[in-house]
């Protein structure tokens, strides 16, 4: 978060990119996200945590913040702009990978 910035509330959708919910001009309506937070006071960071066993291997993750500071202003994590949305908004492709763990030999 940039210096003199603060987030007041967070929306987060994890899921299958279909499922993203959109407005007719293709642009992500964060007002319909499941996941969402606001804070009396603003806040510098937030941590998302879930289980990765309740997604599929590859999802799309959006998150949105309405952040304050100099003035009020809303911001996206930074990914693939939506490939109809008329005005902004980014999401993320991800892929989870199994992580292999090599012992080595004693």
């Amino acid at each position: 978060m940039n210096e003199g910035w603060v987030l007041d509330c967070t929306h987060l959708f994890i899921g299958e990119f279909g499922d993203i919910p959109l407005n007719n001009s293709g642009n992500p309506q964060i007002g319909k996200f499941p996941f969402y937070n606001c804070f009396k006071k603003g806040i510098s960071s937030v941590t998302f945590e879930f289980n990765r066993a309740d997604f599929d291997k590859s999802v799309a993750i959006v998150v949105h913040g309405e952040v304050s500071g100099v003035s009020s202003e809303t911001a996206f994590a930074f990914g693939t702009q939506f490939p109809n949305a008329e005005r902004w908004g980014w999401y993320i492709d991800y892929t989870a990978k199994d992580c292999i763990i090599v012992v080595p030999p004693r």
